[in-house]
């Protein structure tokens, strides 16, 4: 299996890796690149240049109907009820040289990310964690034929730590998606329950 993979990688380089690599299609799959998406471009109120992005938890509402019945748009669109992230200084950077596309320089990124962050976990660093509950609604791009399209607007956006992320993953985590149906009743909710 070894050889097998070291002669894919002499033939076919980059490409090969990221079309095949199961650890890098979950992250695009299961949500975690939708997630670090959102806190690195949407999220305004926490300064990410600079940094990794690792997402260490995250729940899911079902998406809505309409979308579903869109078959390619389903499986792109994550609705998160929340989600968590701690950030990592970047201290390795990618090298695009040998990259073909754009998806192959989001494969280098992945690849660098995962071994920064791995190594600075084995030194013992703990970066600052967040909570994001972001809301994804449907919006019309006027630029582009008023085509419909999915975003996120953030709802609530707090730094927490590693007693509060344990919280969230073991339980907390679900009663954050009751307390969902009204903002101002889930920040209170959240700073009554997790921050006290």
């Amino acid at each position: 299996m070894a050889e097998e993979k070291e002669q894919n990688e002499k033939k076919g380089g980059k490409k090969k890796k990221f079309k095949h690599d199961p650890e890098y299609i979950a992250y695009c799959e299961h949500g975690d690149s939708s997630a670090v998406f959102i806190f690195r471009d949407i999220v305004n109120k926490v300064n990410v240049s600079g940094y990794w992005i690792d997402i260490l938890d995250f729940e899911e509402l079902p998406v809505p109907l309409e979308l579903e019945k869109k078959e390619e748009d389903y499986k792109k669109v994550h609705n998160f009820a929340y989600f968590v992230s701690e950030l990592f200084p970047r201290y390795m950077n990618p090298d695009y040289s040998k990259c073909k596309s754009e998806e192959e320089r989001r494969y280098e990124t992945w690849v660098t990310a995962r071994k920064d962050i791995e190594n600075q976990r084995k030194n013992g660093y703990e970066g600052k964690k967040f909570l994001v509950i972001p809301k994804l609604f449907k919006e019309i791009v006027l630029e582009e034929e008023n085509k419909e399209r999915y975003n996120y607007r953030i709802l609530y956006v707090a730094e927490i730590n590693n007693f509060q992320v344990s919280k969230i993953k073991y339980g907390f985590g679900k009663e954050i998606l009751k307390a969902r149906s009204s903002k101002k009743h889930m920040k209170k909710f959240i700073k009554d329950n997790l921050f006290s």
